[in-house]
């Protein structure tokens, strides 16, 4: 069964629901589409994408549901620049599936070094903490690449923790976690051409990414079936 078959399978399945949230698509693994008649929140970071009155973290899933595709000019126009990398705005390839939400602005608000530190360490912890109390004893993974990755290391993680990073920047995460004294193994990630892998994840990206940045995911896919068998 390809890809497109093995989703076409999932998306049989719609689940009903009055009020739909980013923390309930995004926190059950049994259900790719939802459809419900009101959605609360704005995601900022975890993405949902809506068809009408049926959602999905997948534009893939809702394409096939609607079964065509209604290209957005805009979408294309920012894939054919130089250095695309992804869309930050609240629109998809499709333009009749909108993503909901979008980045938070940068309003300038905090002005404090030390008070913005100290906001986004408590906003941190408090994520973990939500995310490892749904998920007891499973093995965090954590991707680290620059300075900001690498403070996740830092935080209280109560489940067990390997670090994943790959070339220039494993030697640095190395000396981290070294100079840290943090008792974390850090494994190297590493590229990996599989082509049906790789048309996987084109399918599934439906544009919204440049997939140089998804490089990793077939070496991911095996790190996971080591560490989680």
């Amino acid at each position: 069964m390809n890809y497109i078959e093995k989703i076409k399978t999932k998306i049989t399945e719609i689940k009903h629901i009055t009020v739909l949230n980013e923390n309930i698509v995004w926190q059950t693994h049994d259900t790719l589409i939802w459809q419900a008649d009101k959605f609360e929140g704005m995601p900022s970071f975890y993405n949902v994408y809506r068809y009408g009155d049926y959602y999905s973290y997948s534009i893939l899933a809702l394409i096939l549901l609607k079964n065509n595709i209604k290209l957005n000019q805009a979408a294309i126009d920012r894939i054919n620049q130089i250095r695309f990398a992804n869309h930050p705005a609240n629109y998809t390839i499709d333009s009749e599936i909108v993503k909901i939400g979008a980045p938070h602005k940068c309003c300038f608000d905090i002005t404090d070094k030390d008070e913005y530190c100290a906001l986004m360490a408590d906003a941190l912890i408090k994520d973990i903490a939500i995310i490892e109390s749904k998920n007891p004893g499973k093995t965090n993974l954590v991707m680290c690449g620059g300075r900001d990755s690498m403070n996740l290391l830092l935080l209280p993680w109560k489940n067990p923790i390997v670090a994943l990073s790959a070339e220039p920047n494993y030697p640095l995460v190395c000396d981290f976690v070294k100079n840290n004294n943090l008792n974390i193994e850090v494994r190297l990630l590493e590229e990996h051409q599989d082509d049906e892998a790789l048309q996987s994840e084109i399918l599934e990206a439906c544009c919204r990414a440049n997939l140089m940045h998804w490089r990793w995911g077939v070496h991911l896919k095996k790190k996971c079936r080591r560490i989680f068998t």
